[in-house]
C-alpha cells in the first residue's frame, strides 16, 4: 500500500466529510449535518489563508489536515457568509441547549 500526502481538491470533499463525520462527531455537525461540514471545508479549500492536505491511498482519503494561522477569523467569516443557511438549525439547537452556544460564541469573539 502506497500513501501520498497532497493538497486536497474539490473532488476530495465528499471523502473528507465522511472522514470528518467518522472521527469528529460534535455538536456543530449534529445540528447542521454533513452539508455544514462540506461547506466549511469547501470554504477553507478556496481560502488563500488556508490549505488542506490529505493522506490518500489511490481513491480513498485516510487523513486530512487543514492548516491556517487564523482559525478564528476564517470560522467567523464562514459563519457570517453562511448565516442565513444555518440560522434555522442554530435557533432550534439554541432552544434545546443554550449554554453550548453561549460558550462557543464567547470563544469566537
Amino acid at each position: 500500500m502506497t500513501f501520498m500526502i497532497r493538497n486536497a481538491t474539490i473532488s476530495d470533499l465528499p471523502k473528507i466529510v465522511l472522514l470528518h463525520k467518522k472521527n469528529f462527531a460534535g455538536p456543530f455537525q449534529l445540528v447542521f449535518g454533513s452539508e455544514y461540514v462540506y461547506e466549511f471545508y469547501s470554504y477553507l479549500l478556496h481560502s488563500n489563508r488556508c490549505f488542506i492536505l490529505v493522506d490518500s491511498d489511490s481513491d480513498s482519503v485516510i487523513g486530512v489536515s487543514a492548516v491556517t494561522t487564523q482559525p478564528g477569523k476564517l470560522f467567523r467569516e464562514f459563519c457570517l457568509l453562511n448565516f442565513s443557511k444555518f440560522l434555522i438549525p442554530a435557533i432550534k439547537y439554541i432552544l434545546i441547549k443554550p449554554s453550548f452556544f453561549i460558550i462557543r460564541y464567547s470563544e469566537l469573539f
